[in-house]
């Protein structure tokens, strides 16, 4: 990219849950400790660490449905959208009716539009002869299917990815990834938080690490990738090394 063009720049941003619990005192949990960047227009960025790290809910916070505690989240002119599996259904419901549900809600599609794209989204995921059943029948990787297939009909400035990457069986896996390869070499604005290094280290521009909420590194992919890669292994040599 020749010039950089911001779409969302991120400054200092704080978050903090509460967890209560009965007779006991609440515990505090700060998921996001001083965040700061900025997310490019054309760029493909992955945002990489161990679970728990702070990385869906920094998601949450660009996308607009989570408020920081501090710190503020600057949107220059963009729209965004999120794509994850996790999202409520109605499992008496059809799958049909779910989508359209899915398809008005979370990507803002006209119902009359959101009906006419069920047939294909069914065949996407391959689940035509089940589309019209009840989703309490669906087992764990039919669901993930329809909801990837949904997902990828997002037409935002910035898709913000959680982790829906390589879903269902080997067969789904490769097509769910060749869609994603797809997106990342597009040209479009994707934040993608993925366990997957090698797809970020071969279709990313830019890669962040984030460990207990706070940004251990931010540079090109494959250089962030390193130094995670290192740290994993020096991390696993040292539980080894407590056994």
């Amino acid at each position: 990219m020749n010039q950089r063009v911001p779409a969302l720049t991120l400054v200092d941003l704080h978050v903090c849950f509460t967890r209560r619990r009965f007779f006991r005192p609440a515990q505090q949990y700060h998921m996001l400790k001083g965040i700061s960047f900025t997310v490019n227009r054309g760029e493909s960025l992955a945002i990489i660490g161990f679970n728990g790290a702070g990385k869906s809910t920094l998601l949450r916070v660009m996308s607009g449905i989570l408020e920081p505690d501090v710190g503020s989240l600057v949107n220059h002119g963009v729209s965004t959208s999120l794509l994850t599996l996790a999202g409520g259904i109605f499992p008496e419901c059809s799958g049909r009716a779910n989508t359209v549900m899915l398809l008005m809600l979370q990507l803002g599609i006209c119902r009359r539009d959101a009906e006419a794209m069920v047939d294909h989204i069914a065949a996407y995921a391959e689940l035509e002869n089940s589309i019209d059943a009840p989703m309490k029948t669906y087992s764990s990787g039919m669901l993930s299917r329809l909801k990837f297939a949904i997902s990828t009909q997002a037409n935002a400035d910035v898709l913000l990815v959680d982790e829906i990457l390589a879903v269902g069986d080997f067969p789904f896996r490769q097509k769910s990834l060749a869609t994603m390869r797809e997106k990342l070499s597009s040209g479009d604005t994707v934040v993608l938080v993925t366990h997957f290094l090698a797809d970020v280290r071969d279709f990313c521009h830019r890669a962040i690490w984030i460990e207990a909420g706070r940004v251990m590194a931010d540079a090109e992919a494959k250089f962030v990738v390193h130094e995670y890669v290192k740290h994993c292994r020096k991390h696993e040599t040292m539980a080894l090394q407590q056994i």
